[in-house]
């Protein structure tokens, strides 16, 4: 389907900002073109850093994916408990 190389992963990315009152984060969600069909993963970033697993979003859609992610990170902080090795 896309001209890669043997094992290269190519992604299309949809970028989001999540505003709260304790900081502001990105969510990328990520739909793999050349892993598999339907497979979204929406991952909570800070900077350059992207959250712990435990937090990232997974579904069968970009919509299920970034509702996934929603959920896990609706009552944590930013950065706190999302980035625990980010200077505040």
């Amino acid at each position: 389907m896309f001209a890669t190389n043997d094992g290269d992963k190519l992604y299309n990315i949809t970028t989001y900002e999540l505003s709260r009152p304790d900081g502001i984060l990105t969510i990328k969600v990520r739909e793999a073109l050349t892993e598999g069909v339907g497979q979204f993963s929406a991952i909570p970033c800070l900077n350059m850093e992207a959250a712990q697993e435990q937090y990232h979003g997974r579904g069968n859609s970009l919509e299920m994916a970034l509702n996934d992610c929603l959920a896990k990170i609706k009552r944590v902080t930013i950065p706190g408990d999302l980035f625990p090795h980010a200077v505040s």
